[in-house]
């Protein structure tokens, strides 16, 4: 797995090719249990898709049914059904964090 083709991909039997962590956005949880949003700093490049739309497209051809439109819709549904993440929205998710929780 890396940003680069090289012997791994070569050697693959199918390769997705996922945006890198400066080409995406989304949230973490840290250790402290601190969710903090992070933005892109560059477009995708090449042939580079979010890994939302790579994991929908297989989990729809599975039959999952999933309609997930990017990094706030999957946020959205986590905070629905995750009581930690109870009341929190992408949008109210700065750069320093919002505690699980809180």
């Amino acid at each position: 797995m890396g940003t680069n083709e090289g012997p791994v991909s070569k050697a693959a039997t199918a390769v997705l090719p996922s945006a890198s962590v400066a080409e995406r956005g989304g949230t973490f949880t840290n250790h402290a249990g601190r969710v903090q949003r992070f933005r892109f700093g560059f477009p995708a490049r090449g042939k580079a898709k979010n890994p939302i739309e790579i994991l929908v497209t297989l989990g729809n051809r599975l039959g999952a049914g999933w309609t997930f439109a990017g990094e706030a819709s999957v946020f959205r549904a986590i905070a629905e059904t995750e009581a930690p993440f109870a009341g929190m929205s992408y949008e109210s998710v700065g750069m320093f964090g919002q505690e699980i929780g809180k």
